[in-house]
């Protein structure tokens, strides 16, 4: 397993992250959970991302509960800001908020302390200013080794960095962006400025919710125990279920043919090969599947191959 530093920080992560949205929504037994979890670590899999609102907070009991006789050999990753709730006081990153969510989170995993705490989106009503002192308030507790955003836009992450900066605070060690071959926006913006500041990038759906794998058909609704049949992939299912993304797994499975590799494989590849791309987050339910993205990140996809897939449109 090939390992990367998590930013600035002092984290050495595996090139893999185990995704966990899957965790809890009802397919994948807790007996599996803690096979999957014992074996993504014998292969060196040390990265485990989550968040509080997966599958209503079961994804992060039940991964708990997998690591809780070995919690020190892991870095576990959740996120809080995501609607747990009807009432106001139930989401986004105000510090009431925040706050709760924080130590539900620390409740559910097991745990006195999280590696990577990640505010899950922008807040428009909540001062960044407000947000960034309560997370540092979180790291000078003890309770946050490093904190980290998700779905931030490049200027959302240059701003924040530079409030941190200005008020001493700890900042944004990372950032976890949509990125596959059908959005691709972060090339632009959000790469750059990262290379520049040292932040590290942990892409997600870069399998667009498991399209990209081929296992799904387009005039065909999708088997109950997948992921894309699930109540936590609606938003991918809307957003990846049409012509053009078939069209992609057409072009991706070409390639796949010619080439020996699996279309996962492929798409793992090509996002490590990014700069500023420290560690890809994708979710397994099958040791079969774990092991196969697992041997991606132990022997290199060629540069001529990654570059037939960074072609496609």
């Amino acid at each position: 397993m090939n390992y990367s530093q998590l930013g600035k920080t002092q984290l050495n992560v595996s090139r893999l992250c185990l995704g966990t949205n899957s965790f809890g929504a009802g397919y994948i037994s807790e007996s599996d959970i803690s096979t999957l979890v014992a074996q993504s670590l014998s292969l060196g899999i040390n990265f485990i991302d989550t968040a509080d609102v997966y599958n209503d907070g079961l994804s992060e009991i039940l991964l708990g509960r997998a690591v809780a006789t070995n919690r020190h050999d892991f870095v576990l990753a959740t996120k809080g800001g995501m609607p747990v709730g009807p009432d106001k006081a139930e989401y986004g990153l105000s510090r009431g908020h925040m706050t709760k969510a924080l130590d539900s989170s620390l409740q559910r995993l097991g745990t006195d302390y999280i590696d990577l705490y990640q505010v899950h989106l922008w807040d428009e009503e909540t001062p960044i200013e407000e947000t960034l002192e309560v997370l540092d308030s979180f790291v000078r507790q003890g309770k946050v080794r490093y904190i980290g955003c998700s779905n931030f836009s490049a200027e959302q992450l240059k701003q924040s960095l530079e409030i941190s900066n200005d008020n001493s605070w700890d900042s944004f060690s990372s950032v976890q962006p949509v990125f596959n071959l059908i959005d691709r926006d972060i090339e632009k913006q959000l790469l750059p400025l990262c290379a520049n500041f040292d932040i590290a990038v942990l892409p997600y759906q870069i399998l667009m919710g498991g399209i990209l794998t081929g296992t799904y058909v387009q005039h065909s609704a999708p088997d109950s125990n997948t992921h894309m049949a699930s109540k936590h992939a609606g938003t991918a299912m809307k957003k990846y279920w049409n012509e053009r993304s078939f069209n992609m797994v057409s072009a991706l499975t070409k390639i796949s043919e010619r080439t020996g590799y699996s279309a996962t494989q492929l798409m793992i590849g090509w996002a490590l090969n990014k700069e500023s791309i420290t560690s890809v987050v994708v979710g397994s339910t099958k040791i079969a599947q774990l092991e196969e993205n697992f041997q991606v990140i132990t022997e290199s996809i060629p540069e001529d191959v990654l570059a037939l897939v960074d072609a496609l449109q």
